[in-house]
């Protein structure tokens, strides 16, 4: 979801929502997988908020799950919102894989705990950093950037 700027509270209160370009694609290229979800730092909005709000630009029926970090009890960049994810969906770190858009929040702390990691560098929100950490810092980089999630799209293909 966008982002929008002067918007206050929970998205489902927002007057208006939006989809970033090609999500509802990319979603729809992950439809034969069994879980997708939709894991975000939110502290205003639910989960079901969360649901609410991508069913109202047509995102919701490609999900399985959602989860917040006021839900969690813990929010990224900590690795203990990934493993608490992993550990709600009884699965391991190992067989999940995080999509985001954020190096710092999204990808890093995923890595840490060893889930598969994909950068989405041309998102609106994050830094769009494509590199791994510092020469030396043990960080892992991604395992694979693409520039929009349209990639994604083609990465499925």
């Amino acid at each position: 979801m966008r982002d929008l700027p002067g918007q206050m509270g929970p998205m489902v209160d927002w007057p208006v929502v939006e989809a970033m370009p090609g999500a509802a694609e990319a979603l729809g290229a992950f439809s034969t997988l069994p879980i997708q979800c939709v894991a975000t730092n939110a502290t205003e909005s639910s989960s079901e908020q969360v649901a609410e709000a991508l069913g109202r630009v047509g995102l919701r029926g490609h999900l399985t799950h959602f989860f917040t970090s006021g839900e969690l009890g813990v929010a990224k960049p900590d690795p203990a919102f990934f493993q608490a994810v992993s550990k709600e969906l009884a699965i391991p770190p190992a067989k999940l894989i995080s999509i985001g858009n954020d190096l710092r929040k999204d990808i890093l702390p995923a890595k840490a705990v060893g889930m598969r990691a994909v950068l989405v560098s041309q998102c609106t929100g994050g830094d769009g950093d494509s590199g791994g950490g510092e020469e030396g810092s043990g960080e892992a980089p991604p395992d694979l950037v693409v520039a929009s999630l349209s990639g994604l799209t083609d990465l499925v293909r």
